[in-house]
């Protein structure tokens, strides 16, 4: 399964559940672990870049609607 994360917080979740090798790429603000780093990077959590998103052709996108203005992300 690729895997796009756009929060830390779920960018840390899938390195507890052991699937960080899933992660084709992250937010701007994920800094841990230091192993995913090399991964791209789509935005900062509340400005991210959708076509590069899209580009990557994910399975799963993780946001999280607990960040205050994650939903324009999304919204249309």
């Amino acid at each position: 399964m690729k895997i796009i994360s756009l929060c830390p917080s779920n960018t840390e979740l899938c390195t507890y559940l052991g699937i960080e090798d899933q992660l084709i790429a992250i937010d701007d603000y994920s800094d841990w672990p230091e192993t995913i780093q090399h991964l791209p990077k789509v935005g900062p959590d509340l400005s991210i870049d959708i076509d590069h998103v899209e580009s990557l052709k994910p399975d799963l996108v993780l946001a999280s609607l607990s960040v205050p203005g994650m939903e324009k992300n999304i919204g249309g």
